[in-house]
Order: structure tokens, then sequence, then C-alpha cells
């Protein structure tokens, strides 16, 4: 059953506020297959989950329509458990293609195809203004390719399609398109369905501009009093009058159908209440009274003689509610336009963080194949990049934009990358070097090779997380939008009741004489006040409160280099009262060079240097004497090398360096761990120009601290058993250690460097050496004291690093003593992060997200400080896109602002309905204050405009603490600090260092 649930994306027109979203879910309880429907108000997006076998597409558009939504561009399938499958789609003309060639495709595609599709659908569909028909095909990747199916296709209908070399006319007509699901969210389209048309918003003012000069301005002009009552000054049925009766009626029916409708069925059939319903009774409440009002007089003045005053007295009585009736909706939807565009504000955030006119500039790439393992290019051709699959092999160049995650194989290639990384400087690229999508190519020429194809790469993710963070969830815990929900329910059939005790309220009032009015109307009074009552409310200032503000949140968070995918920490953030780093790939980056790569069998140490991309030197001394770190150490560290003098291990001599470094590649190619990462990097720049003569025997397996794998050498069929790891590793599976390897080990990881060793068949082989000493952020010390000083936090560390390492690495961060956790495993973080909540300390946990996935879930918010994994997507609620910790800094600020903003919409919207209500409902007429219905209509549309320029304010205010000038000081001291660390410190900072992304705060110092 589990393998029928799919999800899917939709965009649905006409979705305009909270009450919006009530109607939908609303419409979908109950429903046989249903799962779970999310709407997204600001971006009319829905999220629904159903069961395919139990309720179509079909009936959910269905639904979709009997309830006045209706669904734009094609629905997109956000997941199903299916996810070895691919599902690629072409598009074909009417004009172009008829139902008998599609028939024989399809039939074709399942005969040249029999094991690689799972299936093939056609439904019709419009698409670049064409009418046609669009054929999804899903298959197995494994067995065929997209590439291949389009080669097919076009083979097929090779007489229809334009070759690539007559496409210079991008306007060309093409037989055939590629349609990607994907990529089309990405592009501005025109709306099928708009709230208000320009068209409709020019009528309306115009109708406006009418009822205002006709019915209010012209009347109180003397020589305009002849028009008013002509032709026949005894009969209550002027021209004029009857002018303004059609003018109010058409009015009605253009603008007041649709609303009238959607009112009927939401109470008909969900017994729900909306704007709709208030505008509804507000409006024809005014035409009844009108027609009453004209039958009435019409009766009195067939009775009984009528002076000329007290019969255009009764004509402006009629005149003045068919006003009223016509012009309550004219404004509302003049209202709605401008609340439209305000609302569109804060989208278009969206489309400058996802541009379309870079994101599709790059729809075709070029495809190569190669002749050798040097990736010497055999044949090369164009391949829209949505066919790409897993191990496909392109070519970057400038001016490219990148779509696909992969790895550069051949070249180098200057890159920037602003969107998943928020990195607005360039870098260089090289071999080895993994690239994420929405990078852009600046400069050079590079073979990369496909590691996620475009639906599975992280631009495409992080847009799917943003889009998810948007809509709304059934969330308790949230408890805003829970109150809201619970108010917004029951606002309209609150403001109904008032109406009618107002109206009731004043019919007695004045039956009894307790009041006297001086209006044309004196019995139209009540009703007035009923309906000005009725269109005063406003329940959409209360529903745009919430969302608009959290869609313009994420839009800033997201351009600020932050990822947010709940929408709930808004309130959760602002009760966390303590902040938890984890130590390494947290406070301290990834180390991004190896410090010495040592072949034990023939006692050589390869020293590295960081400045530089090759070995600068080779040391060869004796076994005695090993040195595994600079040999410029030697003498300081020969008292630990105590042990066996003499090697007893046989080791493999028919094993070179470079088949060495050939078989960590092959087993640290698919893992994402920095370590890892390096490795494969340090390899592939090794094993330039060299075939590699290994392949994997079966899948390495990833361990807790290393990695194991068998590999066959291809010549003579040989296998190897391979340890990948630390010394704890290799322990635990068996290998062979001697005692002055691990005494060498041991010493060098007290002095805060990584150990990795490589063990051939339970001998090792290699040990490579990282240090650690200089890769502090820069940062760090700066932010830690902002949090604790200026917002007030908690600070704690966690590492599994020995006690002596994390007191030093705190004591100079300014972190108490007491809030230093060392030598703890990742079951013994989640077991502080839990004692502290049941403390009622709620906690905001910061790592890597490679081994803290249980402490980021257990923390009330989760922040993972990279995007290098689909695991950071799934555990963390936060991410730190470009790694940066003054972002903490700034979620904190961002979210605090965020909460206040969303306060003062509550409070303008709360306000609002309180003193709007009194004066509406007539309370202040003994004063001479009063509103008509018109002025009543205008301010319920004001007030939904309020509310969006409210959130839209957020735009200008600054949040990101490392732009502020107030850090001048706190940056100088940490300086001068780091300056006097001495040259042993494990926490030494090299100031002199140079770095190609600098922070923020560093360019304001440098400044």
């Amino acid at each position: 059953m589990e393998s029928n649930i799919v999800v899917y994306d939709l965009t649905v027109s006409k979705i305009w506020c909270t009450m919006c979203a009530n109607k939908i879910k609303s419409s979908f309880e109950g429903q046989p297959g249903i799962q779970y429907v999310q709407v997204n108000v600001m971006a009319e997006r829905v999220i629904i989950s159903f069961d395919q076998n139990i309720i179509t597409m079909n009936q959910i558009k269905e639904i979709f329509e009997k309830n006045n939504f209706f669904i734009v561009g094609q629905p997109r399938l956000i997941n199903n458990d299916s996810n070895q499958q691919r599902t690629c789609q072409f598009f074909f003309p009417n004009a172009e293609y008829d139902l008998e060639e599609l028939v024989d495709i399809k039939n074709n595609l399942y005969k040249e195809y029999q094991g690689g599709l799972s299936g093939i659908q056609e439904q019709s569909f419009k698409y670049n203004k064409q009418s046609g028909q669009l054929m999804s095909i899903n298959y197995q990747p494994l067995s065929i390719s997209g590439h291949q199916l389009k080669q097919f296709i076009e083979s097929f209908v090779k007489d229809k399609i334009i070759k690539n070399d007559e496409k210079e006319n991008l306007d060309a007509d093409l037989s055939l398109y590629i349609y990607n699901q994907l990529l089309e969210k990405f592009r501005k389209k025109e709306r099928l369905v708009e709230s208000v048309t320009q068209k409709k918003l020019i009528l309306a003012i115009i109708l406006s501009a009418l009822f205002l000069v006709l019915c209010s301005i012209m009347p109180h002009f003397e020589f305009y009093t002849p028009i008013l009552t002509y032709p026949n000054e005894k009969s209550i049925f002027s021209l004029y009058l009857v002018l303004i009766f059609i003018m109010t009626t058409l009015t009605l029916v253009k603008f007041g159908t649709q609303t009238y409708k959607n009112a009927y069925q939401l109470f008909i059939k969900y017994k729900m209440f909306n704007m709709d319903t208030l505008l509804t009774l507000g409006s024809l409440a005014a035409y009844v009274m009108s027609i009453f009002m004209l039958i009435v007089y019409t009766i009195e003045s067939e009775n009984e003689s009528t002076e000329k005053y007290d019969q255009l007295e009764r004509i402006m009585n009629v005149i003045h509610d068919l006003e009223s009736a016509g012009l309550i909706l004219t404004v509302i939807t003049i209202g709605k336009y401008f609340e439209g565009k305000a609302k569109q504000t804060i989208m278009d955030m969206q489309n400058q963080i996802f541009p379309q006119e870079q994101l599709l500039k790059t729809p075709i790439v070029t495809r190569v194949q190669v002749k050798n393992q040097d990736y010497d290019i055999d044949t090369q051709h164009l391949c829209e990049v949505s066919l790409l699959e897993k191990g496909d092999l392109i070519i970057l160049q400038k001016n490219m934009k990148l779509l696909v995650d992969g790895v550069i194989v051949k070249g180098s290639v200057t890159v920037v990358d602003s969107i998943c990384y928020g990195w607005d400087d360039k870098f260089e690229a090289t071999i080895g070097m993994r690239l994420k999508s929405g990078a852009d190519i600046l400069d050079g020429s590079c073979i990369f090779q496909v590691e996620q194809v475009i639906e599975g790469s992280m631009l495409f993710q992080i847009a799917e997380q943003l889009n998810l963070a948007q809509s709304e969830r059934e969330d308790k815990t949230f408890g805003i939008s829970a109150m809201l929900q619970s108010v917004s329910q029951k606002f309209v059939l609150g403001v109904i009741c008032v109406a009618l005790l107002v109206l009731f309220v004043w019919i007695l009032l004045i039956g009894l004489d307790i009041v006297e009015i001086d209006e044309y109307c004196v019995w139209c009074f009540p009703f007035e006040r009923a309906i000005s009552i009725l269109v005063a409310s406003c329940p959409c200032a209360l529903g745009l409160a919430v969302p608009s503000v959290v869609i313009i949140t994420l839009n800033l968070a997201l351009k600020c280099g932050i990822l947010v995918k709940k929408n709930t920490i808004f309130e959760q953030i602002s009760k966390v009262k303590c902040v938890i780093f984890d130590k390494t790939g947290t406070l301290f980056t990834k180390v991004d060079h190896i410090d010495s790569f040592t072949l034990l069998s023939k006692n050589q140490t390869e020293v590295c240097s960081k400045n530089q991309d090759k070995t600068i030197m080779k040391v060869k001394q004796f076994q005695r004497s090993l040195v595994i770190s600079d040999p410029i150490e030697t003498k300081r560290e020969q008292q630990y090398c105590e042990g066996t003098l003499q090697s007893k291990l046989k080791y493999n001599q028919t094993l070179s360096v470079q088949d060495l470094w050939a078989i960590i590649s092959i087993l640290e190619k698919e893992f994402t761990h920095p370590i890892a990462t390096l490795l494969f990097k340090e390899s592939i720049s090794r094993q330039i120009g060299r075939q590699s003569t290994f392949v994997l025997t079966d899948q390495p397996k990833l361990e807790k601290n290393g990695i194991i794998g068998n590999v066959t050498r291809t010549t003579d069929k040989t296998q190897f058993k391979c340890l990948i790891g630390n010394l704890k590793h290799l322990e635990n599976n068996n290998a062979i250690l001697e005692d002055y390897l691990l005494n060498k080990c041991r010493f060098l990881e007290g002095r805060g460097k990584t150990v990795i060793i490589m063990a051939i068949d339970n001998i090792p082989e290699v040990v490579v050496c990282l240090d650690n000493k200089t890769n502090l952020r820069p940062e760090a010390k700066a932010v830690i004291q902002y949090l604790r000083q200026k917002l007030k936090k908690q600070v704690y560390i966690l590492s599994g690093d020995s006690k002596k390492t994390v007191n030093s690495v705190g004591k100079y961060l300014g972190i108490p003593s007491i809030n230093q956790f060392a030598e703890i495993d990742a079951e013994g973080k989640q077991k502080i992060l839990k004692e502290l909540r049941e403390n009622n300390q709620e906690v905001m946990m910061i790592g890597d997200g490679l081994n803290d996935i249980l402490s980021l879930q257990q923390a009330c918010v989760g922040v993972a400080i990279n995007a290098k994994s689909e695991l950071n997507l799934m555990a963390s609620d936060v991410i730190m896109l470009n790694e940066n910790l003054w972002k903490v800094a700034s979620l904190f600020n961002l979210m605090n602002i965020a909460l206040k903003v969303v306060y003062i919409n509550l409070l303008w919207a709360f306000a609002y309905n309180i003193f709007m209500a009194p004066i509406a409902a007539g309370v202040f007429y003994g004063q001479g204050f009063t509103i008509s219905p018109m002025i009543s209509s205008t301010a319920m549309s004001l007030s939904s405009v309020i509310v969006v320029l409210i959130s839209n304010c957020m735009r200008f205010i600054k949040f990101d603490p490392s732009q502020q000038s107030t850090l001048r000081k706190v940056q100088d001291e940490k300086i001068s600090e780091q300056s006097q660390c001495s040259y042993d410190s494990y926490i030494e900072v090299n100031s002199s260092s140079q770095s190609n992304r600098k922070t923020n705060a560093e360019k304001i110092i440098t400044s």
C-alpha cells in the first residue's frame, strides 16, 4: 500500500488568504485516499499526498474546480517510493502530430525497451502557447537513459524535428519539446486565472468614479436637481434613478457573481464563512434594501400627493443604497488588485534568489564520451540537461549555469556560487573538487562527471525545502498559527452576529424615539449600520498577518545563506536559551590538505605544503625514528618512538604508491565525509595520466570510524581486503598494529592531528596525517562572545576529542568549563541535549550534520553548518549554506525581528477590527461622526494592503551582526589575542594565511 502513496506540488490560482486555505483543506477532508494537504497562501501552491489507487489526479482537479480553484500548469510529482525510477516528458504539438502517430511512438517504445520502461502516460497539455499532448515516460536509469529515449523518438519522427544546427533562431517553432517540471517551476508564467486582471481593475475604477460623481457629488449642486427628477417630478422612477439602478445591477453581475457563488458553495458544502460571505451579505442587503424602498415609495406616491422636495429625498434614499451596493464590490476589487501587487513583491524576492534568466540559460549541455581514463574526448554531442544520468560526462565552459551536482575529473574552472552557498567571491575549482548545482562558470573549461541528476541536485532540493517551509503545516506547537486558525473560523460568524445585533438595537432606539436620526431615510439608517459592520470587518488582514511574514523571512534567510526548513522555528527560536556547538566541522573547518603521506613498506614520508598543490619534499629515514609528521620535529618526537625497532610485517611489494592511491580513490568516491572527500580529491590529483587497474569487488561499507571494502586488480584478478580509518577502526577489524606505530599515532593525535591508516589484508601500508592546528574558524570567538553578551545565551561545546583539547579550545573561546563536554559519542551528545530540555532549557544544536544527526533531531532547533549531503536536509531544521558562524547570530536576529513583525501585523489587524466596529455601528453618531458602507469597504481593502506593506518593511532591516560597525572592537580584540597565541597552542590561528572567501566581519576591518 505504501508504494501507492504519492506527493504532488500544485500551482493553484485564486488562493487569497488563510480562509481560502481552510476551504481547500476542508474540501479534501474525508475524501478517500487523501493523506494530507498543505497550502502556501502567498505562493498559491498546494502540496497534496494521496493514494493513487484510490483517488486520481483528475478527480483532485475536479474537487479544486468545484470550489472555484484552478490548477495552473503541470502537477509535479515530488516523491514516490520508486526512487530508482526516472521520468522524462516530451511535448508533441497538435499541429504537428495526430493521435495515431503518438500511439505508434508509444507502441514502438514498449517494443524497443521492454525491460526498461515501467509506464507511459499521455495527456492534453498547453505549452509555449501551443496545444498538444504531453507524453510522460517512466524508465529505469540502470537499463536505459533519457537521452536514448529522445534519440529513439527523434529517429521515429526525424522528418518533423529541426536539427540542432538549424536552431540558431531561439524563437523557431520546434516539433518536439523536452518538458522539465523542475525548470518550469522557475519560469515566470502568466497566471491562467488572475484574481483581478488589469481590465477588471480599470472597469472597477471607472464604475467607482461614476458612482461617486453621479451619486455623491453632483446631487449637491442646485442646477443638478431637475436632472434627478426628470421627466416626471411626481414619479419615483426618474431616468436618473433607472440609470443608477441599471449600473448597479450590472456591477453586481460583473463583480459579484463569483463572490456570491463562492459564499454559497462554502456555506452549503462546508458550513464555513469567509470574506466572500461578508461581501455577499453587505452588497445584497444594500441592493435588496433599495428595491424594497423603491416599492414602498411607489405605493406611497400613488396613494398621496408628494411634494417635489419629498420626492427628491426618496430618489436620493434609493440612489444611496444602490451606490453602496455597487461601491462595496468595486472598491474591494481595486483593493484586491493592490493587495495582489503587494504580495507579488514578496514573491519577487524568491525570483531574485532563483533568477529565471540564469537558471534557464543552460538547458542544453555538451555530453562527451572519452577514450581512456585520461579523459581524452572521443565523441561529443548536445544533450538536454534534464536527460543527463548519473555518471555522464559533460563539458563545463564559460558563462554556463550548473544545474546538476558532480565532480571535476579533468581541467579547471573559475566558479562563483551565490545560490547554494551564498559565496559571492570567485574561486578556482580543480580536479577532484565537487561542485553543486547553481554554480556559475566564469572562466575556464573542464570535464565534469554527474553525480546527482537535476531532480536530486542540491539547487532543487533547496528550492523544494523552501517551498515546503512556506506551506502551512498542521503543527500545534506553532501557537500563533493555531490561534489564528481558531479565530478565523469564528471571526466571520461573529461579525454577522454583531451586524444583526446592531440592526436590532438601532431599530429599537429609533422605534422608541430614544435617538433622533437626521437622515433622508430614518429606517434606512439601521440597515446602513449593519451593512457597514459587514463590509468593514476584514478577516483577510488576520489571514495575511503570518503568511506574508513567513515568506519574506524565509527568502531573506536564503538570500543570506540560511535555509530554513520549518516555519515552526519562528516561535521555537525565541525560547532557545542554550546554544551547543560541535567542535569538529563546526567551530573548526574541515581540513583542506594532507600534511604528510607515509608509505610504510619503503619507510618513505612525503610532507605536503598547504600553499602548494604538489609534494615539495621527500624524506627517507630509518625504521627506528619513523616520522609521520614534519621532519623538523624529529628530535622532539624520538622519545615517543619506542617499540619494535625492526618491523616483522610482510608488506605487499606488488603495490606501488600509485596503486595505493588508486585503491583509495575507488573506495572513497561514494562517501561524502570531509576526510573521504579530501582523500578522493588527493587521489585524483595524483593519478593524472594514469589508468587505474582496480575495480570494486563489492560495495564498500561505512563504519563508525572508517570504511571497509574489497577491490580486485584487473590485470591478475587478485582481490585485496582494504581498511581505511583511524586506529580504533583498524583495531576493531583485527589489523596487525605494531607498538612503534601505535605510539607514534597516539602521540600525533595528542598533538591535535588526525591520523588515517590504510591496511591491505590487515597489514598497515599507508599512514596519512592531517594537521588540525590552524583551522579554527576566524569568526568563532567573536560569534560566541556576541551570543553570550548580546543575546544572553548559554554556550556549550560538545566533542569526541580529548578533555585536554576541548578545555583548551573552550578556554580560548570564552566558554565556561562547566559547559565543556569531551570524549562523548553521538549517543552521549543526544543524552546531554535531552537532559537540558528536561530542565526546561530549550536547545539549539549546531553541528556538521554528518555525525550529529541524533543531536540535531533531539534539539529544539537543529542547525547544520553545511549542505554537502542529503542527511543535512533531512535531519536539521536550518542549514547554513555558506558555513559562516555569523549566520547563527543572524538567524536569531532575523527570527526575533520576524516575530515582532508578526505581532505588529496582528496588533494592527485586531486593532483595526476593534476600532472600526463601533465606528461602523454608529456608536459615535451623537457626536456627528459616522461612515457610509462605501468608506467601510475602502477601509477593509486598505487594512489588508497595510498588513502586506508592514511585512515588506522587513526587507530594509539589517539583521546580520557581522555587517555592523560595532563589531570592529570585538574583531580587533580577537585578532590581537590570536597574535599572542604560542606556536605549540592547539588553537593557534595563522593570521598570515590568505583566504579566498573572507567573512563580512573581516571585510569591515580591512576597510
